[in-house]
C-alpha cells in the first residue's frame, strides 16, 4: 500500500522507499543540487572545472558527499570531493 512507502526526491525525480532502506544522514553535505562550483585547485596546465552540481554521492563508511557536475548541458565523467570546490 502506497502509506508502506516513502517518497523521496532525488534532483528531478520522485522515488517509493521501504522505511527499513532509508537512512538519515546526520551530516549535512557541503553542496546540493544546483549549486554552482568550481574546481579550487585544477590540475597544473588545466583549465579550472566549473559548473551545477547535478549528483550528489553519499558514501556511508566515510560519511562524506562526493559530487558530480554539470558544464554547459553536459556531465563531467570527474566525482569531485567537496574540499576540491568552491562556491562560485
Amino acid at each position: 500500500e502506497a502509506e508502506d512507502w516513502l517518497t523521496i526526491r532525488y534532483d528531478e525525480q520522485q522515488f517509493l522507499v521501504r522505511p527499513e532502506l532509508f537512512k538519515e544522514i546526520y551530516t549535512k553535505p557541503t553542496f546540493s543540487f544546483g549549486d554552482s562550483v568550481e574546481e579550487v585547485m585544477p590540475a597544473p596546465g588545466q583549465y579550472r572545472q566549473f559548473g551545477l552540481v547535478s549528483d550528489v554521492f553519499w558514501d556511508d563508511a566515510t560519511d562524506t558527499a562526493t559530487y558530480q557536475i554539470v558544464q554547459h548541458k553536459r556531465k563531467l565523467p570527474r566525482v569531485f570531493k567537496s574540499s576540491e570546490l568552491q562556491a562560485d
